[in-house]
Order: structure tokens, then C-alpha cells, then sequence
């Protein structure tokens, strides 16, 4: 029977390299102190955890331990379930029948593919090591709160209006709009027929803004106008006549909705953080390890 020391991802990077270990290479090179760390752990040898065997699939086996590593690792912090661990021993299942096929068929004795094996071991082993460091790395509910407030303009949607305007470029031409509106003529045709702006396209109606959008004249108009009302206002680019649609107050999104986002960001900053940290003191300890000259 075949043991396998890690379960999940890493099992199957190091039974990768295991088993082109275990094909007959051209030059094979024999064990030594300084040989590399994926060729110590992909090495033929005994490489059980003690203890009762929980898996077993195409001839290799899982203990205990290792079978409970590996799930922590596949759930990744979700809640535990029948369906979930269903599909751990299903994807189990799948490597080792992976790994059984790449030794009964000998597709491991290429050189190419001994070489990505290797490659992708280095990768998971790297990445077991800083993950470990960030096992301790927790997220509160308090740290989530501060970071809402800290950022708490991303969840405000400031006061708004809603209008439609009509753009003339002169005077003259504004009081003969206002004087068809007068007359009962509707502010959309009239919209349509006279405005100078590319909103005489929708019948003079503007998007919802907020102050800061349009022309400053303009937007103090359009804020100070009541519900229903139609004013005008002379700019540079000329003669707003517009007739007030409705104020949108400002609306905050409130925290409850935003936290499982909020939650995920945080943890990326601090664990990409927390990661640029741990390398800085891995270069420390290798740099203090270095003989004197």
C-alpha cells in the first residue's frame, strides 16, 4: 500500500514528484545533505502519520490525521456538511486514481513531465509555508466596523435631483420656450423641438446628479427649486430653462449590507500585508544564517 504524508493540493503535487521518483531515471541522483527539499519529501520511504486509516483509493491510503488536514484545507473555512466532504473524498479519489495511472502507465518517466511536477511541488510548498504563517491571521467583527467607518464615503450616496432642461442660447429664445410653456405646451416636445443639449434626445431628462456633476449655476438652480416648479438660469453655454423633477436624499448603505464584501477585502489587504511581512523575515533569518566572511 502507498501513504501519502499530505492530503489535498499538496498530496498531489508531492505525489507527482513521488512518483517520478519512483520511475527509473537516466541519471539518478544519490541522497546527500544538500539535495532539495521537494526531493527529500517526494523521496521513496515511509511516509505515514500514525494512526487509523480513514481512505483508501487505488491502492493508497490516508490516515486520520491526514485525512482531516486535508479537509480543513478543502473547506477553507466554510462550514462543514455531508455534500461538502462528499465531494473532498470524491476529488481524493480522483488524484489517487490520478497518480495510480501515471505509475502503471510509466507517463511519469517524462523528462518534461518530471520537470513541471517539480516545479508545481516547489510552488505548493512555498505556498504551504506562508499560508502557515497566516493560519493565526483572524478577521473581528470590530475590525470590519472600523473599516466600514474608515471608508464610510464609499457607502454614501450623497443628495440628489432629478430634472428636465431644456438648453437655449439666448435669452430671447428662453422667454419664447417659457412663453409656449405658459400656453400649455408640454415641456417634452418642447424639449425635443428647441433644446441646444444632447438630453433633447430623451425629452430634456437628465439622469439623477449629485452637485458637481453639470455646470455650478445650473446646479444651484436645479437644488434650490422646489418639486414641480420650472425656473431658468443664463450660463456661459447659455439659457437653462428646467423644471424640477424631484430631491433624492442622501442615502447611506447601511453596514449589515455591506460586511460579508467588506470582510473579504480586509482579509486580502491584511493577508497580502502579512505575507510581504513574513518574506521580509525569511530574507532577515537567511541573511543572519549567512557565514561571515
Amino acid at each position: 500500500m502507498r501513504y501519502l504524508l499530505f492530503s489535498g493540493s499538496l498530496a498531489f503535487a508531492l505525489g507527482l514528484a513521488a512518483a517520478c521518483t519512483m520511475a527509473k531515471a537516466e541519471n539518478p541522483a544519490p541522497a546527500n545533505p544538500g539535495q532539495s527539499i521537494w526531493t527529500v519529501l517526494a523521496s521513496e520511504g515511509d511516509h505515514s502519520i500514525e494512526g487509523p486509516i480513514v481512505f483508501e483509493a487505488w491502492d493508497y491510503r490516508l490516515t486520520e490525521r491526514e485525512y482531516d488536514i486535508g479537509l480543513t484545507h478543502f473547506l477553507n473555512g466554510r462550514e462543514a456538511t455531508p455534500e461538502l466532504e462528499d465531494a473532498w473524498r470524491a476529488r481524493l479519489e480522483e488524484q489517487f486514481l490520478t497518480l495510480r495511472w501515471l505509475e502503471d502507465t510509466r507517463q511519469a518517466e517524462d523528462v518534461e513531465f518530471r520537470l513541471r511536477a517539480r516545479l508545481a511541488l516547489k510552488e505548493e510548498l512555498a505556498s504551504l509555508v506562508l499560508n502557515g504563517t497566516l493560519a493565526g491571521l483572524r478577521i473581528t467583527d470590530e475590525d470590519v466596523r472600523e473599516y466600514y467607518e474608515q471608508n464610510r464615503a464609499r457607502f454614501e450616496q450623497p443628495a440628489m435631483v432629478e430634472v428636465r432642461m431644456i438648453l437655449v442660447p439666448t435669452a430671447e429664445e428662453a422667454e419664447e420656450v417659457l412663453e409656449k410653456l405658459a400656453a400649455g405646451e408640454t415641456f417634452s416636445s418642447l424639449a425635443a423641438a428647441h433644446s441646444k443639449h444632447e438630453s433633447a434626445a430623451q425629452f430634456g431628462q437628465l439622469p439623477p446628479f449629485a452637485r458637481g456633476t453639470y455646470n455650478r449655476s445650473f446646479e444651484e438652480k436645479a437644488f434650490e427649486m422646489q418639486p414641480g416648479t420650472t425656473g431658468h438660469v443664463a450660463t456661459g453655454a447659455g439659457v437653462f430653462i428646467i423644471r424640477k423633477v424631484a430631491n433624492i436624499p442622501p442615502v447611506v448603505t447601511p453596514f449589515e449590507q455591506v460586511r460579508p464584501g467588506l470582510r473579504a477585502e480586509l482579509e486580502r489587504q491584511r493577508r497580502a500585508a502579512f505575507r510581504a511581512d513574513q518574506l521580509e523575515v525569511m530574507r532577515a533569518d537567511l541573511k543572519q544564517a549567512e557565514p561571515a566572511e
